[in-house]
């Protein structure tokens, strides 16, 4: 009897760390963007993946020196980028937008989307997107970098 109740124990254990597991896969911010630097990216849209769990968003930024980087932005859901008007119509290849983002840790040109602005109105992520949010402001302090 007593070997039972170890066994079925065991193996709820087991049922349980395994469900744990799809949870830790969907990696943390700090992983692999410099939470501590914004950076500015100021571009025009070259093309979106609306894809889960991420929309990526391509954007081609002009530098000082005239020529062309294209930088990726990991945003948020397509549901939650949705919710507050930034979908297919709105945010679009060909769009102009300044963007304020996490850069990414290996200098890549992949940046984490923190806030957008966007035919004059401006959008903030915190866990998801938000109408004109106030954790990222446009007319507060300016980035750490600008590109």
């Amino acid at each position: 009897m007593w070997t039972w109740r170890v066994l079925a124990s065991a193996a709820a254990g087991f049922v349980v760390s395994m469900a744990a597991v799809p949870a830790r896969a969907h990696h943390d911010v700090k992983t692999n963007f410099d939470t501590a630097t914004t950076i500015e990216l100021k571009g025009k849209v070259s093309k979106i993946d609306w894809i889960n769990p991420h929309v990526w968003v391509a954007i081609d930024v002009a530098g000082a020196d005239g020529t062309t980087a294209t930088w990726m932005l990991e945003c948020a859901s397509p549901a939650a980028m949705s919710r507050t008007g930034l979908d297919k119509g709105r945010l679009k290849p060909g769009t102009d937008l300044i963007a304020q983002a996490y850069p990414a840790k290996d200098g890549s040109h992949r940046a984490d989307l923190r806030a957008v602005m966007l035919d004059g109105r401006s959008y903030t992520r915190t866990d998801t997107f938000s109408k004109d949010g106030a954790s990222i402001s446009f007319e507060g302090p300016p980035p750490t970098k600008s590109r």
